[in-house]
């Protein structure tokens, strides 16, 4: 793999963990937001979304610790 085509992944994934990370903030807020008032359906799928968006931001850091260790190898 080039180094452009390195830089330009390595790019991809940092757009798309920020585009992630601020979703996952966003429904944490709609979470903390709904739960005083009772909205529980509302809580329960903002947090959802909140962990999938940590698990998906885990992912790409994964991914990308693996692909840096290949590219040192």
């Amino acid at each position: 793999m080039s180094t452009l085509e390195s830089a330009l992944r390595t790019l991809q994934r940092v757009v798309l963990g920020v585009l992630l990370a601020f979703l996952g903030l966003q429904s944490y807020g709609v979470a903390v937001r709904a739960l005083p008032d009772g909205r529980y359906a509302l809580t329960f799928a903002a947090a959802a979304a909140a962990a999938v968006a940590v698990a998906l931001v885990a992912a790409l850091f994964a991914e990308g610790w693996r692909a840096g260790r290949r590219q040192a190898a």
